[in-house]
């Protein structure tokens, strides 16, 4: 596993730290706050390795402490799959047992183990040496102050160090009082910038659906502003009369399961969605509500104990396997409060919210979206409860620059798909493609022609290009279902068109699996997508073949109006070409390799006018197809043929043309029959080669003086033709 410079920098920080609190009576290390999908987990096993192999630490027993039993798993398996012998405590009795001991260990553990028993008035103590490192991971969460104090009892000498995903707010004092002072920030925009993570976004759909209820909306505000963390926990009451009129109200979870089904659908991005509700009740009617909309995706329900809602319900692990699988058809998940925090699903790009969050449970929970995952320009947050400004009056307690990455509205990502909108239409300023659709094939081919002819001037312009379109669909797919992004939509896919036909007459990126964009595969206006764009272009071939120098290719180039595009198409041909023969035939190829090169850089650098290299290039397609003609003239097969050329271009002898071909078949056919002889050992093969061909030539009359110069572009050949093959035909 290799540390990025966030972590290597943090942990070491961190391990420093650690030294100097050996002894401490305080025992702080201090906060660990790496913001959540930026490898929070691996930073706590980096922290553990590095102290391991420090001889300032001797052999100390490590305890990681969290509050969940999942996150409890977890980081229990993130230790285990890197090689760690790991130690999890199952019951309090066995905790202790675990941790009296005189040196080492990884224990695991939930801090709800660090109770007292039966008639126990003051936790025991459990072991008091200093080398116990008690790492927390979501320190700020639980830290009530019996379980802090209880796990002090426990440990009394032990260093603390807490491992966060969120910041503290200015009113924590707890996590301060237990672990101390940050002692490594990595916040949300330099994660952002790093690429480390992408950002989430926000968006309202309460009041397009009519949802603000008065009792709700009651409700929600009263749980906002109360100051206890866990809502549902401390404030019974009133968050079970909250959810007791959402689950009662089936024409409202009705109502917003068909915007989900039409909001996913009309998202311009592959991937995920997660719907966060209020209790495990209203969870199962969304997963029905949902299921029953026309269209509907697959979608499944987590929730605990669901045996008492649902009959013979699917195993979890197997739905978070198939969840966290992009190919899989199960796309949405409806979750309670499972899920939420410690889940890592890279896929997962929208999030629709139902359930009043605040504070680190809000933080954690929409960190789910933002994990990076192929061509995925952000998350977004769709809230159906209308707690838009709550939730920013909850964030009051955190720096205002917190508040303002926490999340940024949907019309924040608008704008910009706008501004990059408006970028790229100042490429095409010359080109009028507004109503293209209406076109015919010819006025459309011609349009294409013209746009590309706009990009192409030069190859930094053509680049700029590329990159402008990346970015505005990657824009646009965060900005969809917008209505914004509908206006421009057959605007993109316009731009979309152009830059795939640039694509695939030469140059322009790659279009590799990685890099294939998810966002333009559901992208269809009038029910044409790009690829039928370029279909009617007539350069659909160019994309799913190779050109090869053919009447039909050259054609294809001569058809074309714009003579930019025609130098661009030819000199993709030969390239192409060129790279296909050359390890065929060496000596030809290299040399008419160097001669177009020669060509394009008198072109680019304008001593060539634009159609004096059309003309130049068309001779050089014309040569190609010459070659083909001049292999059937000889009657030499092409692996001859190129031992002929290594002949021919390497001698000043003058030998006739009838011995100079019995000679290149003498030479294949030898070569052919040493093929199956190891090339792992090039240098002892090649030496034994030269001596073999030596003999060949002097057998056929060439003095020393006359065979030396032929010999090592002979074997040369060999080598581009059968150096990476173990056998070959020798029909």
């Amino acid at each position: 596993m290799l540390a990025g410079y966030h972590q290597f920098y943090g942990v070491r920080e961190a391990v420093e730290s650690a030294k100097e609190t050996q002894g401490d009576d305080l025992g702080r290390i201090g906060v660990y706050w790496h913001t959540q999908g930026s490898g929070k987990s691996l930073s706590m096993v980096y922290f553990v390795r590095k102290i391991r192999r420090s001889s300032d630490f001797g052999n100390p027993t490590f305890v990681v402490v969290t509050d969940r039993n999942e996150l409890d798993e977890q980081i229990t398996h993130t230790f285990s799959d890197a090689g760690y012998n790991v130690s999890w405590a199952d019951t309090i009795p066995d905790l202790r047992d675990k941790l009296d001991r005189q040196a080492g260990g990884l224990i695991f553990t939930t801090i709800q183990k660090f109770q007292t028993q039966d008639d126990e008035r003051q936790h025991p103590v459990v072991n008091e040496r200093e080398d116990v490192i008690v790492m927390a991971d979501e320190a700020h969460r639980s830290q009530t102050k019996e379980l802090r104090e209880n796990l002090r009892d426990a440990l009394p000498n032990a260093s603390f160090i807490g491992f966060t995903a969120t910041p503290i707010h200015d009113g924590d004092n707890a996590t301060r009082m237990t672990f101390g002072e940050y002692v490594s920030q990595y916040t949300i925009d330099r994660s952002e910038e790093d690429g480390s993570t992408v950002p989430i976004y926000y968006e309202s759909r309460f009041a397009k659906l009519q949802l603000n209820k008065e009792a709700i909306s009651e409700s929600v505000r009263e749980l906002l502003d109360s100051g206890d963390e866990e809502l549902e926990n401390q404030l019974v009451e009133k968050w079970t009369t909250l959810r007791r009129i959402i689950e009662t109200a089936d024409d409202r979870l009705e109502k917003i399961a068909g915007d989900i089904v039409e909001h996913y659908n009309d998202r311009e991005i592959e991937g995920k969605a997660m719907v966060v509700s209020i209790s495990r009740k209203a969870a199962v009617k969304y997963k029905r509500y949902i299921e029953q909309q026309p269209d509907s995706p697959e979608v499944g329900v987590v929730i605990s104990e669901p045996e008492e809602y649902i009959d013979d319900p699917p195993n979890e692990g197997k739905l978070k396997r198939r969840f966290k699988d992009p190919d899989d058809p199960l796309k949405i998940i409806v979750v309670c409060d499972k899920w939420t925090t410690g889940f890592d699903c890279p896929p997962l790009h929208t999030l629709y919210i139902d359930r009043p969050m605040k504070n680190h449970n809000l933080l954690q929970t929409i960190g789910r979206v933002n994990r990076v995952y192929k061509d995925k320009p952000g998350g977004l947050v769709v809230d159906y409860i209308g707690i838009a400004e709550d939730l920013r009056k909850a964030l009051d307690k955190y720096t205002s620059d917190i508040q303002e990455m926490a999340m940024v509205d949907v019309e924040t990502a608008v704008e910009v798909m706008q501004q990059k909108h408006h970028k790229v239409s100042r490429y095409l300023s010359r080109v009028d493609y507004e109503g293209w659709q209406e076109l015919s094939e010819l006025e459309l081919s011609r349009l294409i022609h013209r746009a590309e002819s706009e990009v192409i001037a030069t190859e930094e312009k053509q680049e700029e290009f590329m990159q402008a379109v990346a970015e505005l669909k990657r824009a646009f797919a965060l900005a969809t279902p917008h209505n914004a992004a509908s206006e421009i939509r057959s605007d993109v896919l316009f731009f979309e068109a152009v830059r795939d036909s640039i694509r695939s007459i030469g140059g322009g990126g790659s279009t590799g699996d990685d890099e294939l964009d998810s966002a333009m595969k559901k992208l269809i206006a009038e029910g044409v997508t790009a690829d039928d764009v370029v279909s009617i272009a007539g350069f659909d071939k160019w994309k799913s073949e190779e050109p090869i120098v053919s009447d039909e290719f050259l054609s294809d180039v001569e058809r074309v109006e714009e003579p930019e595009l025609q130098v661009k198409m030819l000199e993709k041909l030969l390239r192409n070409e060129i790279s296909t023969r050359k390890q065929q035939n060496l000596a030809k190829y290299e040399s008419f390799e160097e001669e177009l090169e020669e060509t394009l850089n008198e072109y680019n650098n304008q001593f060539l006018t634009t159609e004096e290299v059309i003309e130049e290039l068309r001779n050089y397609a014309d040569e190609l197809q010459q070659e083909d003609r001049r292999k059937e003239r000889l009657g030499l097969s092409a692996e001859e043929l190129a031992f002929y050329d290594a002949i021919a271009t390497n001698t000043e002898t003058k030998i006739e043309d009838e011995q100079l071909q019995e000679i290149a078949q003498e030479v294949c056919e030898l070569l052919k029959e040493n093929v199956n002889i190891d090339w792992t050992n090039r240098k002892a093969m090649r030496s034994k080669l030269k001596t073999r061909v030596k003999g060949l030539l002097r057998k056929n009359g060439l003095s020393h003086s006359e065979y030396n110069p032929l010999v090592e572009p002979i074997v040369h050949q060999a080598e581009a033709l059968y150096g990476d093959i173990s056998t070959v035909s020798h029909s």
